[in-house]
């Protein structure tokens, strides 16, 4: 089913860089469980039931390509509107959104899955030093989705540097009793 599925996108992303036939407005219509989409909505691949491609059609030339997921009921598609409205404080400010660390060149079409989404971070320009003098309103938003890579990325520990340190010798008082200092608090043991 993935291999399908990078077919077909190897095969949109040919057919639209091609030399010869390269139109300005070439997007196949996309359907995802009957709904019309402007471009292909971000989900969990795994979810795909199956895909069908359409190219009959003479009043779309570019061709419809269908995607049935194993349960519609639970994709809830986002747009860049309602993730800006729950991750976003202001909304007004200046904003470059990203799927990934790579950033999103069309906005108004973006779909993704609620439950796809791993995290987002925000980064202020005023929180950066190449940002904070030039653009300090500027908001980043990063969508970090939950494929295996990021997942396994945010459940790693990074211990940076190895500190080498002695472990003092307990102290003992006028009976030969060993003293434990926990926070301050000293202690006799017997």
């Amino acid at each position: 089913m993935k291999n399908v599925f990078v077919v077909i996108l190897l095969f949109i992303a040919v057919k639209s860089q091609g030399q010869i036939y390269k139109p300005e407005n070439f997007r196949p219509e996309i359907y995802l469980d009957s709904v019309k989409y402007g471009s292909f909505p971000n989900f969990d691949i795994h979810q795909i039931d199956s895909i069908s491609i359409s190219k009959e059609n003479k009043k779309v030339p570019e061709g419809q390509i269908f995607i049935k997921s194993k349960n519609p009921k639970n994709l809830y598609l986002l747009s860049i509107l309602d993730i800006t409205a729950r991750y976003k404080k202001n909304a007004l400010t200046p904003t470059i959104y990203m799927l990934d660390n790579e950033i999103l060149k069309e906005v108004s079409t973006f779909r993704i899955d609620s439950s796809y989404i791993l995290k987002v971070e925000v980064l202020k320009g005023s929180e950066t030093d190449y940002l904070n003098t030039q653009f300090p309103d500027l908001t980043i938003l990063n969508i970090v989705t939950r494929t295996e890579k990021n997942i396994a990325k945010e459940n790693e520990i990074r211990i940076r540097g190895i500190e080498k340190r002695s472990v003092p010798q307990p102290n003992t008082d006028a009976q030969g009793n060993t003293i434990f200092r926990i926070r301050g608090v000293s202690t006799a043991s017997m």
